[in-house]
């Protein structure tokens, strides 16, 4: 039988790792948004020259 501390841990690990699966989901959006800006910079830089 699993006692109450052992539920804590449980609960606590199972939220640190909810956590960190948001975390790597909110830093590839960054990223993707990051790239996504990156090649439309180059574009415009290649189109229009200097900003």
């Amino acid at each position: 039988m699993v006692d109450d501390g052992q539920w804590e841990e449980i609960h606590r690990l199972a939220k640190k790792s909810k956590q960190r699966e948001k975390k790597k989901k909110r830093d590839k959006k960054i990223k993707e948004s990051l790239e996504e800006f990156t090649k439309s910079f180059r574009w415009n830089f290649r189109f229009f020259g200097k900003p």
